[in-house]
């Protein structure tokens, strides 16, 4: 049997992003997401979809079979082979059936370079994130 493995697309320009996934790289011990970002000229390729779609919501496709989820789906999907995260895994599956995950993930992708009083976009002349 082939162990569960997932491409992680993200944006690595966003520095919320980037510190999840450094904390989820931290739990992932048998090494099952490959991270990829968002802006590689490849990605949109891969999953099929416009540069534009692919930057609005994180993305995962399953390596087994190329299955694509994305947004809340997609936490589920990362969720589910990160052990630690097995206890929040049926609470986002649950809030995505009723609609409120995604909207709130929605939500938060599209404020994710400003969120927690912090900016997180990179200015020309920092490499770490400034607070405000």
């Amino acid at each position: 049997m082939v162990a569960q493995a997932l491409e992680v697309y993200y944006d690595d320009r966003c520095g919320l992003c980037s510190e999840l996934r450094q904390k989820l790289q931290r739990w992932d011990y048998r090494h099952r997401l490959h991270w990829i970002s968002l802006w590689d000229p490849q990605a949109s390729a891969a999953l099929h979809i416009s540069q534009d779609q692919l930057a609005t919501r994180l993305y995962v496709r399953k390596i087994c079979d190329g299955k694509v989820a994305d947004g809340i789906w997609a936490l589920v999907e990362v969720a589910r082979l990160l052990p630690n995260l097995w206890p929040l895994t049926p609470a986002l599956a649950f809030f995505g059936y009723l609609g409120f995950g995604s909207f709130l993930y929605d939500w938060i992708a599209a404020r994710r370079y400003r969120l927690l009083g912090k900016d997180f976009s990179c200015p020309a002349n920092a490499s770490t994130p400034v607070d405000r």
